[in-house]
């Protein structure tokens, strides 16, 4: 189990609010980190070709690099 996967999982939690989406020009990117950490994964990863819940998948991953990014302290304009 890696931090990254135990950060997905807190924001997979309806409790984390508001959720977080990808923006078109950052779908390619997560998308080759979800390919490359497949195994890493706790909860199953939806299928690409249904894009609501793949969609709100990508933006977990998103929240989970911003809480990555805070945690590791990086600068706002890193984060952002």
């Amino acid at each position: 189990m890696t931090d990254f996967s135990l950060l997905h999982m807190v924001c997979h939690t309806p409790d984390i609010s508001p959720r977080t989406y990808p923006r078109r020009r950052e779908i390619d990117e997560l998308m080759a980190f979800v390919d490359i950490h497949a195994s890493e994964f706790m909860s199953t990863i939806p299928e690409q070709w249904d894009d609501v819940e793949y969609g709100e998948f990508l933006g977990e991953v998103k929240g989970a690099s911003i809480l990555k990014a805070w945690i590791e302290e990086k600068t706002e304009d890193e984060i952002i």
